[in-house]
């Protein structure tokens, strides 16, 4: 029974030809009927395998957060089942590492590629800002992404599953933001949101200093503001078309950059009907930009040893 999972997995065909929406509920029944029927034997099982098919599936299908759910769990089993083996593909999957050991690729290592791609391109503007401390994605994976997935912290790999996805949206998201100009914007302001809270998680689970504040603009202005490298915290806003929308550039300094996402932040937080005829293809790629540069600045100067 404990590799029960391992070899049934009547919802493959399914994957294999597309259906991916058919392939996780069918993935879903089996684990929950087994669930019910045999408790002790379920949480025996190693389930590694339908939960990173599962995954696959959900990220073919769109559902990046659902789609990091399912890794996150695939990754889940195989350290309580596998302790010592730490190049498992969910693992790797995690580490945004497509080297896989034996050299032949897996169902998620495109995906993977794919992220790296989009990472790549974050960082590299991310190390052109005034003000940044640079990285690569090699320092991000010894210094942010393994530690906290190998921390025995399970809760705490949400800040590595909510950076792939906020990453792994941002294509998809740009290429329907121009297809219609009126009507609702939430797909697109719930992702900036996501960066956002990422962000001021990225804050307050930090362990490089004890915070005295609870709210982001007062861990800015009162606890981080000499660790980030930055001066002047402008969070407050009203208006997310004026304050936020109309103040993006390029290649801003880090302390605009922050100040932009923690305004976005403010903004997005509280209410999801604005306007938004100046929140094309272009701005929504400087906001983007801004938020995973304000993310990787928190990683860099606040979880590198």
């Amino acid at each position: 029974m404990p590799h029960f999972f391992d070899y049934y997995a009547p919802y493959r065909p399914l994957l294999d030809s597309g259906q991916f929406r058919y392939c996780i509920e069918n993935a879903l029944l089996l684990l929950d009927g087994v669930r019910q029927l045999a408790p002790p034997q379920y949480q025996a099982a190693h389930k590694g395998t339908p939960f990173y098919v599962m995954g696959y599936a959900a990220f073919a299908s769109h559902d990046y957060p659902t789609a990091s759910l399912f890794f996150d769990a695939a990754v889940a089993e195989d350290l309580q089942n596998y302790p010592g083996r730490l190049d498992s593909p969910a693992i790797l999957f995690m580490e945004l590492s497509d080297n896989m050991p034996n050299g032949t690729p897996v169902l998620g290592t495109e995906i993977v590629t794919q992220i790296k791609a989009d990472v790549d391109i974050l960082i590299a503007d991310y190390n052109t800002r005034t003000g940044a401390r640079q990285v690569t994605l090699d320092e991000l994976r010894t210094f942010f992404l393994r530690p906290i997935i190998r921390s025995g912290q399970p809760h705490k790999r949400t800040l590595v599953t909510a950076l792939i996805s906020f990453i792994a949206e941002w294509r998809y998201r740009a290429k329907l933001i121009n297809l219609f100009e009126q009507g609702s914007r939430e797909p697109f302001f719930l992702h900036l949101l996501r960066g956002c809270v990422l962000f001021e998680s990225l804050l307050k689970e930090q362990t490089k200093k004890a915070l005295t504040q609870d709210t982001l603009g007062r861990i800015l202005q009162h606890d981080l503001l000499a660790e980030l490298g930055i001066a002047n915290v402008q969070v407050g806003a009203d208006n997310f078309n004026n304050d936020v929308v109309a103040g993006l550039g390029p290649n801003m300094t880090m302390e605009a950059t922050i100040n932009s996402t923690a305004q976005a932040r403010n903004t997005l937080g509280h209410n999801l009907v604005w306007m938004v005829a100046d929140l094309n293809a272009g701005t929504y790629d400087l906001l983007m930009k801004n938020i995973a540069s304000a993310c990787l600045h928190a990683i860099s100067k606040l979880y590198r040893p």
